[in-house]
């Protein structure tokens, strides 16, 4: 592998990572999240479909939003 073609892969790395990151999902498993990847690139069957990978994302976001919100609403005191 070259150089170029290891930087590249690497800003590939970090803009998917900053995008994720800015989206609140910088909690995820790094694991799982190569695993789906490495499927993708391999052409393997993927675990679930791409509208049960939809909604999976959306539940998550909902239960990180709703999390990040009770523990906010905490913190807040109304005089």
């Amino acid at each position: 592998m070259s150089n170029s073609q290891k930087d590249a892969s690497y800003c590939v790395g970090l803009s998917v990572g900053y995008s994720l990151q800015s989206q609140d999902m910088s909690e995820i498993n790094i694991d799982e999240f190569v695993n789906g990847l490495k499927d993708v690139f391999a052409q393997k069957e993927a675990r679930f479909t791409p509208q049960q990978a939809n909604q999976i994302i959306q539940a998550y976001l909902n239960e990180q939003g709703e999390a990040k919100y009770a523990a906010n609403k905490k913190k807040v005191k109304i005089f």
